[in-house]
């Protein structure tokens, strides 16, 4: 008979994914995983397959936090104001202290997506839910005549997802606070702009 699990999966896929946030897959071993999950090798590999099995399981478990913060924009009611306190959001987050990490998938995708299939895989699913949020957000407000009939909500959709994603990119180089604050504050300003 097995021995009864010791551990939670949910608890290491936790701690797995804020190793590969700080290191990244490729600074991350497996001797650093076993050390950080408190865990045999063996362990890991019968609950995850691989390291690349548990990198997979932290990516999906990230992305479903981040879009979290991004469901007040896919409401039937979501519009401009929604959008704009996102921004906002983002401003406050670049001054915390653990800002320095930047996005997750974010830095997966300048890691690893350019030649890992799973990878890329899982950023261009992470991109496409952040544009669909914004998509329905804009197309929201267009309906409701707080759009201009004329802006092209896909276009600005995907404007505002490369905003987003650059600001985290930008956020783990650690560029100065004030370079982001100024971002966002010129974000919700061409929002504004489109206003009727």
């Amino acid at each position: 008979m097995g021995r009864a699990k010791t551990y939670s999966r949910d608890t290491l896929v936790e701690r797995a994914m804020e190793l590969f946030w700080s290191h990244g897959f490729q600074g991350t071993s497996t001797a650093d995983l076993v050390e950080h999950l408190g865990v045999n090798r063996y362990s890991v590999y019968a609950e995850f397959g691989s390291k690349q099995g548990l990198f997979r399981a932290a990516m999906a478990l990230y992305q479903r936090r981040v879009t979290l913060r991004f469901r007040e924009l896919e409401g039937p009611s979501a519009g401009l104001d929604e959008i704009a306190a996102l921004l906002d959001f983002l401003a406050t987050e670049a001054a915390e202290p653990w800002a320095g990490r930047g996005c997750f998938l974010c830095n997966v995708a300048t890691e690893c997506a350019p030649h890992d299939d799973s990878s890329r895989d899982f950023v261009h699913g992470y991109v496409d839910g952040i544009r669909g949020a914004f998509l329905n957000a804009l197309s929201n407000a267009q309906a409701r005549g707080d759009l201009e009939p004329g802006v092209s909500c896909e276009d600005h959709s995907h404007m505002l997802t490369s905003t987003v994603l650059g600001f985290w990119v930008l956020m783990r180089a650690r560029v100065d606070h004030g370079l982001l604050v100024g971002a966002a504050r010129a974000a919700r300003e061409q929002l504004d702009r489109l206003r009727v």
